[in-house]
């Protein structure tokens, strides 16, 4: 693996579409608190389940075939797992907004057609090493954004200074909202990032406020059942002693 690989960043993928979500809110475009409904109405339908007709009816205002065809599809998903609701809902509001308002793309990592690096899960109880690369368990996200360390970190450090959203919007992530206040640091306070893990892909980031420091990990191996707790614990280790050492 190459110092530049792209990985799938899991969910650290929620900072990318809080930001999204927060410059159309600045723009006027739409409101935070909007539901599903009030951008595809008829979509979701909780008192009965959608009907097949009603859910493409909804999606008739989607103009992007790609996305159109994912919303459906989760849609249909939501409405025979309900425990699923809340993780898809999200996805399903970011996607709508996305489809319907134009987001402005200056956010979107450079080369985001290019495939990421191939994972693999490691100790296998049979001793193999299984490719999953394209294990996801949620519906919507599928690993969410690909990027590589360069590019998120260029990413984090223009969203604390203000470049990519009024630093009210900004403080509001720091708190309750998204970071809660952040992590403290070893070496230089509080630090605002988060952490995400897939079947194949582990990814740590952390960002200090005025976007001065900054510390991007992306790891491409993942571990079976409780090796992997540990394995989650040294990665966590290894962000602080990076952070501190940026």
């Amino acid at each position: 693996m190459t110092a530049d690989a792209r990985m799938h960043l899991e969910s650290v993928s929620k900072i990318y579409t809080a930001t999204l979500i927060l410059q159309l809110a600045q723009q006027g475009k739409l409101r935070v608190g909007d539901t599903v409904e009030r951008w595809l109405p008829g979509l979701l339908r909780y008192d009965r389940g959608a009907t097949d007709a009603e859910k493409r009816a909804s999606l008739a205002r989607v103009k992007d075939a790609k996305v159109r065809a994912r919303l459906y599809a989760i849609a249909t998903r939501v409405g025979e797992n309900p425990a699923r609701t809340f993780f898809d809902m999200w996805w399903i509001r970011w996607a709508a907004w996305q489809s319907l308002v134009s987001p402005p793309g200056r956010i979107r990592p450079a080369g985001a057609d290019r495939r990421p690096a191939r994972a693999r899960l490691r100790d296998h109880p049979d001793g193999t090493r299984i490719d999953t690369s394209d294990w996801h368990s949620g519906v919507a996200a599928e690993g969410g954004i690909v990027s590589d360390a360069r590019n998120t970190a260029t990413f984090l450090t223009a969203l604390m200074r203000g470049k990519l959203l009024d630093r009210s919007h900004v403080a509001g992530m720091e708190g309750d909202n998204l970071w809660r206040g952040g992590a403290p640091s070893r070496c230089a306070g509080e630090a605002y990032g988060w952490s995400g893990g897939g079947s194949g892909y582990k990814t740590e980031v952390w960002v200090n406020d005025g976007g001065t420091r900054v510390a991007v990990l992306l790891l491409n191996g993942r571990h079976l059942d409780t090796a992997q707790a540990a394995a989650d614990n040294d990665s966590a280790y290894a962000m602080s002693r990076l952070y501190c050492g940026a």
